[in-house]
């Protein structure tokens, strides 16, 4: 794929050291304090309530609440976006979760009781949330101070000692649920059984990008690990996309054109700049990114700038090659946020995604040519619809991509090879298809890609052709790719010729494969297309006893999708021994439907029973420690 001159200087100035976010990322380094401050049982409520992270507009910053008056429409969209709720004070109208007398048990016995005192949030453990070692905790009862998220889940922090860090309480509220879950089953992670708080995860990570003008600032003198973190304001605001504005405020506020003469107007429009840079605005975040060196700061990056001024990139190379020099040597890591090949597989990095395609690097792709980030007047959708994915509204089909491409060309039959209209025809469903795992669920990738079965063979990332025909063998895939588009057929195994890639990344493949596998199982266009309703659940069945409980999540909401499970209930997060026994029924009742089939590529024999190889796969599955970085 040609490189850009911007792409070059990327990848030049990509080669030191990956940093602090990364390792942190990686899981290697999971902040727990044992050897961190203290704090005394008989400390005030009111002292205690007081040790959050301090939340102030400064360094000319001005606060979002500056731009209402010039810019209410702006505002009004941008109060609506899941940006600004992004971190929130514990205020009772922001907080989700049910704290109203709950306590929650985990597998080896230990509780966390939620509750209400004084017209607050705060829960109870009979364990060591700071997991102290050798002694005791100092205290049993902590209030909570700060929340991230508010689309799918919530997660609840604690004050973690006499400073401004804070801790994770290990349960978090899933929205959609609405219930309470242990944090280690939210994320594609292995199972673990005991309650984890990761003291300082916020402060050395999340505030980087759920806050406006972050500042880390370990604390001058306190103990190993304890902060003193300042930020201009809470959740993803204004001034996160346009810069500081309180020199802009000034000087329009101002009649007296003296009195600011000497200040510089910071503020900068996105959509008004090069596609490059504007998409840099959002790479700030949505990247794979460290901090340049010791001197710089997070901060330091400020929309309009250059990223890679302050920045190291990592633009995935190989696992053997990566582009810094962090990932040498550490495969294992570099798969839990790429393919092989380079391509982001994980959410949240969607700007690293997106320098892997030509449509930006050289044909001046951005993030907004899809993307809007303030609702327009004449949108007639819902705002939480144009929040869930902030798009505009005439580019949830082919449009954006006819911008570029002809549409004469690219949605005649002649190249789909589906019929105009169909999901077959959707240039993001081939184009970009759901290869991205991130929030318990499939992403759209966003490294514009043609498929190929040699990518799912060699790189392991499964072709849009077999999401989609959930049912089809990758000998069936090869036979038209090589028809159609003239691709060479590869070498393929007995497998992958004769059993359906569906059935084999549900059963045999890693978990972020299978994750994948199960969510694909009730998306709409594939389980029409494959003839899904008839065959997929004895597979989503199986997928409930997976050791990894993002897997049983999927795999249970997706079941539940099909009108014979509708109303099937099943608890993701039960014992080893009560999974099976729900996976036992689900299967069962669709032995008593009358829509299994005989069809080898699925390994279904058509009197409700499976192939042995069904059951072989499923035995011979791929169950190493997948830790997906998302």
């Amino acid at each position: 794929m040609p490189m850009s001159d911007a792409q070059k200087s990327l990848t030049a100035r990509s080669k030191g050291l990956i940093g602090l976010m990364m390792i942190l990322l990686t899981g290697l380094v999971w902040m727990r304090l044992n050897d961190g401050p203290e704090l005394p049982p008989d400390i005030p409520d009111e002292e205690l309530v007081a040790m959050r992270p301090s939340v102030e507009p400064n360094e000319g910053y001005a606060g979002s609440e500056s731009c209402r008056e010039c810019h209410e429409h702006q505002h009004q969209t941008w109060h609506h976006s899941w940006h600004r709720t992004m971190t929130q004070e514990a205020d009772p109208e922001n907080i989700l979760g049910d704290f109203n007398d709950v306590t929650i048990t985990n597998h080896v016995g230990q509780s966390v009781e939620l509750f209400k005192r004084d017209g607050r949030a705060w829960f109870r453990t009979d364990y060591d949330p700071h997991l102290f070692i050798g002694r005791s905790p100092p205290r049993r009862e902590y209030p909570i101070e700060l929340l991230t998220g508010s689309h799918h889940m919530q997660i609840y922090w604690f004050p973690a000692g006499r400073s401004r860090t804070l801790g994770m309480m290990p349960v978090v509220w899933l929205k959609e649920d609405q219930r309470w879950v242990p944090r280690q089953s939210v994320f594609l992670i292995p199972s673990g059984e005991e309650f984890d708080s990761e003291v300082a995860r916020w402060n050395e990570t999340c505030l980087k990008c759920h806050t406006t003008n972050p500042e880390q600032r370990r604390e001058v003198g306190g103990p190993q690990n304890s902060y003193d973190s300042h930020v201009s304001e809470l959740g993803i605001s204004c001034e996160s996309c346009h810069g500081p504005g309180a020199a802009h405020v000034a000087i329009h506020a101002s009649k007296n054109s003296k009195e600011v003469s000497t200040l510089v107007d910071r503020i900068v429009n996105p959509d008004a700049m090069s596609h490059d840079i504007s998409s840099q605005v959002c790479g700030g975040c949505h990247s794979v990114s460290s901090v340049k060196d010791r001197k710089t700061q997070w901060r330091d990056h400020k929309p309009g700038d250059v990223l890679v001024a302050t920045r190291e990139l990592e633009l995935g190379g190989s696992a053997s090659e990566p582009d810094t020099e962090f990932y040498d040597g550490m495969e294992k890591q570099y798969d839990d946020t790429f393919w092989k090949d380079g391509m982001v597989r994980v959410s949240g990095r969607e700007y690293t995604a997106m320098l892997k395609t030509s449509c930006h690097t050289t044909g001046g792709m951005s993030c907004l040519n899809c993307h809007a980030m303030h609702q327009s007047k004449n949108d007639k959708r819902a705002p939480k619809e144009w929040a869930n994915d902030l798009l505009h509204p005439f580019k949830n089909e082919n449009q954006s991509c006819l911008e570029c491409h002809a549409e004469a060309k690219y949605s005649a039959v002649s190249h789909t090879h589906h019929q105009v209209g169909s999901s077959g025809a959707s240039c993001v469903n081939c184009h970009m298809p759901h290869t991205t795992y991130g929030l318990l669920k499939a992403m759209r990738s966003h490294s514009v890609s043609s498929p190929s079965v040699r990518e799912t063979t060699e790189v392991l990332r499964p072709n849009a052709c077999n999401l989609c025909h959930l049912d089809k063998t990758l000998q069936w895939t090869a036979r038209r790719m090589s028809e159609w588009y003239e691709q060479p057929v590869p070498k393929l195994t007995d497998e992958e010729r004769s059993v359906a890639y569906g059935a084999l990344m549900a059963l045999k493949k890693d978990a972020g494969l299978r994750a994948l596998a199960a969510w694909h199982m009730s998306w709409k266009p594939a389980v029409e297309v494959s003839d899904g309703d008839r065959w997929i659940q004895p597979y989503l069945s199986v997928l409930l006893k997976d050791p990894f409980p993002a897997v049983r999540y999927i795999a249970g909401k997706s079941l539940r999708s099909f009108k014979s499970h509708a109303d099937f209930e099943f608890d993701f997060v039960a014992n080893e021994d009560d999974l099976k026994e729900r996976a036992r029924r689900a299967h069962s009742i669709w032995q008593r439907t009358d829509k299994n089939v005989n069809r080898q590529p699925v390994l279904l024999k058509g009197n409700g029973e499976v192939d042995a190889r069904f059951n072989k796969l499923y035995a011979d599955r791929d169950n190493r420690g997948v830790a997906l970085l998302e």
